[in-house]
């Protein structure tokens, strides 16, 4: 293929993009070699680390290349671009957590899907050109490739800024948004290539200091701009405040699509916390970007961009005024279309498969963890695994999910479950019964030396099947902790 190189070098597994004419810009056929490359270095004992490059002086990575999706979205067939993406963000987690150093050296435009490349791995190298930004709102998408995991770990409000508004870091700024690790003058780079190759030794990497981007000055007004809790808020104190920043911020958030910026506010809002994941951030994605070509702005936005260049894309809600339902149908649960990454979930043992454990036990199922239900009429959920009794159910679970009739048969069920539970796992009450019942169940559990949450639910079968149930829960801090990821799949 000659748009990449995929090698070994000494040391190194060496993976160069070769498109300096399209600055870089990754295919599918990209993406697929990529991950291939990293599967087989895995277990290969001869590399141990892997260095990411590219040829030209313009960019590492400008995105992914995003004509064949247009082709294909225009033509109706929505598949393309859900396989493309489940696709590429299978390959951003593969590089989060590959076993072994991954360096990339992020010269010139790092944008997009070359954030997901090359921002993901342990040593992220950037120099006097780099410049880096999550661009896909001003196409009609939200910030992707595990970006969103990132920004939700900026300092302040710097996170929604830049999901925002485009706007690019340069190496400084990259570094103090947690983009970046490393500031090297690019004229060493070969030579430092070398050595890894060489040695395969990172402690070889070394940093300079670079002086501060103009977003660590302007921290002040992102942070009391962009506090809000939805795109209403935020604009609303821009256009009170006569200002160079805030005339600035507009006229770069009136380029983009408000529905992309609305959900990518939301989406931030729901990451941030301390259960925050990889896996998270890629699932909450690909609930957007599956639905982006038929009900989002983004056809219409490479259309606008790419296509016809007229750069006046007729937006959805172009005056802002975003509904929370249009932000909520584009981040709800995708069911038997969720992203499967693969062997990144949790072991549920879920008791009570009616009209409502059913399709909440499914729903977990299909987001990636390994569910196992058991329900005494027999019946079964897509996805999910058959137990025989309670107590099978709950042997080895991270989880133990109950959703059943009334308090009798609930005391019951917990009495069986939580001996078999391991220590330190969570038991989580869906069933809706007097609180003497839900008091009965936790105090169960913490005699098992397990987390307990009693979380009744309202929403109905439909909001069950759909994943748009409301939990009400209540426990300690570090149970809710726990509970809370599941409750996002379930529920919103």
């Amino acid at each position: 293929m000659n748009d990449i190189s995929i090698r070994i070098s000494g040391r190194a597994g060496r993976i160069t993009l070769q498109r300096p004419e399209a600055l870089n810009a990754m295919t599918y056929e990209m993406c697929v070699a990529i991950e291939r490359a990293f599967d087989a270095w895995a277990r290969e004992d001869a590399v141990a680390l892997v260095i990411l490059d590219a040829e030209g002086d313009r960019a590492f990575c400008s995105g992914g290349d995003i004509a064949e999706l247009y082709a294909t979205g225009t033509n109706g067939d929505f598949a393309y671009g859900q396989k493309f993406w489940a696709d590429e963000y299978r390959l951003n987690q593969k590089i989060f957590q590959f076993p072994k150093p991954v360096v990339s050296f992020l010269q010139g435009f790092t944008m997009g899907g070359g954030v997901g490349l090359g921002c993901h791995g342990s040593h992220r190298i950037v120099g006097e050109t780099s410049q880096i930004a999550m661009p896909e709102c001003g196409i009609g998408l939200m910030p992707d490739v595990g970006g969103t995991l990132m920004l939700a770990l900026a300092p302040g409000r710097l996170g929604e800024y830049l999901g925002t508004t485009a706007a690019r870091m340069n190496a400084s700024d990259a570094i103090f948004a947690g983009f970046a690790d490393h500031f090297i003058p690019e004229d060493q780079w070969p030579d430092l290539i070398a050595t890894l190759e060489q040695t395969g030794d990172v402690g070889r990497i070394t940093s300079d200091t670079p002086a501060p981007g103009p977003l660590q000055a302007a921290m002040p007004d992102i942070d009391r701009h962009f506090h809000g809790a939805a795109l209403g808020d935020v604009l609303t104190t821009l256009r009170a405040e006569d200002s160079d920043f805030a005339r600035d911020t507009l006229k770069r958030m009136g380029r983009n699509s408000p529905l992309s910026m609305a959900c990518t506010i939301e989406a931030l809002h729901r990451l941030r916390g301390p259960h925050l994941t990889l896996e998270k951030a890629l699932d909450l994605e690909y609930r957007f970007t599956a639905r982006a070509m038929e009900h989002g702005d983004f056809l219409e936005g490479i259309r606008a961009a790419i296509i016809d260049k007229d750069r006046a894309p007729k937006w959805q809600y172009s005056d802002g005024a975003v509904p929370a339902t249009a932000v909520s149908k584009m981040l709800m649960p995708l069911g038997k279309m969720a992203l499967k990454l693969g062997g990144t979930g949790m072991k549920i043992g879920f008791i009570g498969l009616g009209n409502m454990g059913a399709p909440m036990a499914a729903n977990l199922a299909s987001a990636g963890h390994d569910v196992v239900g058991v329900d005494v009429a027999g019946t079964t959920a897509a996805g999910v695994g058959t137990a025989s009794s309670a107590q099978e159910a709950a042997t080895g679970a991270d989880i133990v999910i109950a959703m059943l009739p009334n308090g009798d048969i609930l005391r019951s069920v917990a009495g069986e479950a939580s001996p078999a539970m391991r220590a330190g796992a969570t038991f989580i009450d869906c069933s809706t019964v007097y609180v003497e019942s839900a008091r009965a169940v936790a105090s169960m559990a913490e005699a098992a030396g397990s987390l307990c949450v009693d979380a009744p639910v309202s929403g109905g079968i439909g909001g069950a099947a759909g994943g748009t149930l409301t939990f009400m829960a209540g426990g300690t801090e570090a149970a809710f902790a726990t509970a809370a990821p599941l409750f996002e799949i379930m529920g919103q």
